[in-house]
């Protein structure tokens, strides 16, 4: 933005502070700004549009986060407007008071509890898991999958070895299909994205062992499920680490065209791939060294061409440009007795 836009809307955020997109914007430039700075100040190349940017903004930019933290802690904004240790540490642990505030005044609202766990956690992430857990008990639609990513992060980074032989235990003990199935939809994903060109034999056969153990769990508690077949086939493709296996799928209806909506798995959808255009990398995310993964519930029409795409996870930073890439992949039809198929 330039200069004169930032001041305008500085100067509406002065008459509204409740004006939530001039915040979200102004935080969006700042966060790009104090990227910039760290870059400049570690003597890295910075990204083209850093070199023209006035990079002393850290301070306003914790100024419009302890704003949100104190007025509005359920705000989505807060999703992107973490303040990271790494760039800012004395911003960060004034940040952590004001959460451990607003988790005091507002222990039984799930929106804020979601919101701290994500600044909590850190450097404490037993911390964040019991936020992340007393979220779910409030709300349980909006809080299993953050707590089901963590725990596949767990699982699956080997960093915390004695934390995920626990959490393995108790996810093989449990009857809660929503978690137990959430958690081994990302394991077999992540493990999956893992193996792609990486690690030795035994770590694609240790990540198989864990994926499938926990699909097999699944199958246990919803045997009627198809769903978990699916992801069983995702599971024996972990080895392969050629792509990702699963693809998330709409659930099966039948049309008054006649033209169905089926299920297919992971493998097939790839080989059916015909036009994928790569991402364009955000230049925020890049000026952040922001990487990962956005996992996307996709709709494929019977032309072969994406109708429409739902988020499942991933980096704030990142969700657009792969939402935009997705919606440009064409497929091979799917064909269903002689037919082409919805999936």
């Amino acid at each position: 933005m330039a200069a004169e836009q930032v001041a305008a809307l500085e100067q509406e955020l002065a008459t509204n502070p409740e004006n939530e997109t001039a915040r979200g914007r102004l935080l969006e430039y700042y966060t790009f700004n104090e990227f910039c700075a760290q870059a400049i100040r570690g003597g890295l190349p910075p990204a083209p549009d850093c070199r023209d940017r006035d990079v002393q903004t850290a301070s306003r930019r914790n100024q419009l986060i302890l704003w949100l933290i104190d007025h509005h802690p359920e705000s989505d904004l807060l999703k992107m407007a973490a303040i990271f240790p790494q760039l800012d540490p004395n911003g960060y642990e004034d940040a952590r008071n004001h959460w451990l505030t607003q988790v005091n005044l507002h222990p039984n609202d799930a929106r804020v509890l979601l919101n701290a766990a994500g600044s909590l956690g850190y450097h404490n992430v037993q911390e964040q898991i019991d936020l992340l857990q007393r979220a779910r008990k409030l709300d349980p639609a909006r809080a299993t999958e953050p707590l089901a990513r963590l725990y596949s992060s767990i699982l699956l980074s080997g960093n915390e070895p004695g934390l995920a032989a626990q959490l393995r235990n108790e996810l093989q003990s449990s009857n809660d299909i929503a978690m137990v199935g959430s958690v081994a939809r990302h394991v077999v994903e992540d493990a999956a994205t893992k193996a792609v060109g990486h690690g030795s034999n035994s770590d694609f056969y240790a990540l198989r062992i864990l994926a499938a153990e926990l699909v097999t769990h699944a199958q246990s508690l919803e045997p009627q499920n198809q769903e978990w077949s699916d992801l069983m086939e995702g599971v024996k493709a972990i080895p392969a680490g050629a792509v990702p296996p699963v693809a998330e799928k709409a659930p099966a209806t039948a049309l008054t065209n006649a033209v169905q909506t089926i299920r297919v798995g992971g493998a097939v959808s790839v080989m059916n791939l015909q036009e994928s255009p790569p991402p364009i990398y955000p230049p925020l995310a890049k000026a952040a060294g922001v990487q990962g993964t956005v996992k996307l519930q996709i709709r494929i029409g019977a032309d072969g061409h994406v109708k429409d795409t739902t988020v499942i996870s991933g980096h704030p930073l990142l969700i657009v440009a792969a939402t935009d890439a997705a919606k440009l992949y064409v497929y091979k039809p799917t064909m269903l007795n002689g037919q082409a198929s919805k999936c």
